[in-house]
């Protein structure tokens, strides 16, 4: 977002359709829908107006934005090749976000009945009211009702479209990694792979993202390194703020005094050792702190920085966190150290804060 930032102005893809917003839209059916909103009119500015929650028209990838970008991004590693100079390439595809839309080749990567469903659609015991919420992300779109669950055949249409969705951005990926072994780049490039965010298909009730459990908060973290050795695997626990000082040191470059994160090269050399004690998250009032065995969270008032509610999760008994232990006594300890611990983190951000 920081324009000042990059050698080139960022560039991103005009969407299908552009004239309905940035949803992508690519099959008439659901421009469709668009149109028979009780207050469409012809050269109304669309952007707000959501079509349908998915789509999956026969197109070809570039019907897509990320399509698009994909082919861009090979395009600019091919003067990138030709200059034969360092160079530092952000490459951000859109998919899985909604709308659920692909390529009718990728949803029919995937046989509908035999999709796997939630294990656990249902709010666990004892979590507090904070930890659930509307999901109106997915309200806002058509043919989604504004209360209540979606309807069983939604839902599995819904979870197809996430699917084919990962796998149509898994091929876009697939591209670019193409072009860097074609142009002789992949020998000597740090490649890392990241999603901002995990995501909820039906988990605890919820849809999208917006929340402070696992399902939300975990998200893929790759990285591909010369010299390292290959499909290495690691439990540490990691967080997005590894990454900056992660590049640094595999570019040969100075970490700025500022960075939060540490390096992440000691588990590129070995990946089975111990890393982080705790790692940190924030969604809005809630906030979380991980260990290797527990999830706890806590819901801050932001005008007296009192605690309102709290959750905790036992992983090792209880990995897709149904029942909140927070009140229960065997985890009272535990309970009080995390909370120590959170609140210790929350006064050092508060310190910075001030002095930037």
């Amino acid at each position: 977002d920081q324009l000042s930032a990059w050698s080139k102005p960022p560039w991103s893809p005009a969407p299908a359709n552009a004239e309905y917003g940035w949803f992508d839209y690519a099959d008439s059916n659901s421009l469709a829908v668009i149109r028979r909103h009780p207050d469409f009119q012809e050269g109304t500015d669309w952007t707000k107006m959501r079509g349908p929650a998915f789509e999956y028209p026969d197109v070809p990838d570039t019907a897509y934005k990320d399509g698009k970008l994909a082919d861009r991004a090979i395009e600019e590693l091919g003067a990138f090749a030709e200059q034969g100079k360092p160079f530092f390439l952000a490459v951000g595809f859109w998919k899985p976000h909604l709308p659920f839309n692909a390529p009718k080749k990728y949803w029919d990567l995937y046989d509908s009945d035999q999709i796997p469903m939630s294990p656990n659609a249902f709010v666990p015991q004892n979590a507090p009211e904070e930890a659930i919420h509307n999901f109106g992300e997915l309200r806002n779109y058509a043919l989604i009702p504004s209360k209540g669950p979606v309807s069983r055949d939604t839902a599995r249409l819904l979870t197809h479209g996430y699917f084919a969705c990962i796998s149509y951005t898994d091929a876009q990926i697939g591209k670019v990694l193409d072009a860097l072994e074609r142009l002789n780049l992949i020998d000597n490039t740090v490649i890392v792979l990241w999603g901002d965010h995990g995501y909820n298909l039906e988990d605890h009730t919820l849809w999208c993202k917006h929340a402070n459990f696992e399902s939300s908060m975990r998200a893929p973290l790759i990285i591909s390194a010369p010299g390292y050795a290959k499909k290495q695997e690691t439990r540490a626990l990691t967080e997005f703020v590894d990454v900056y000082p992660t590049l640094c040191d595999l570019a040969n470059l100075p970490k700025p005094n500022h960075l939060d994160g540490q390096s992440l090269l000691p588990l590129l050399e070995n990946p089975d050792q111990n890393f982080k004690d705790a790692i940190f998250s924030r969604f809005q009032k809630g906030e979380s702190i991980k260990t290797n065995q527990f999830v706890y969270t806590e819901w801050i008032n932001p005008e007296n920085g009192e605690v309102i509610s709290k959750m905790l999760y036992d992983h090792a008994k209880d990995s897709l966190e149904n029942v909140n232990v927070v009140m229960d006594p065997a985890y009272s300890t535990i309970q009080q150290t995390l909370s120590a611990q959170l609140l210790e983190r929350r006064q050092l951000s508060e310190a910075k804060t001030m002095l930037n």
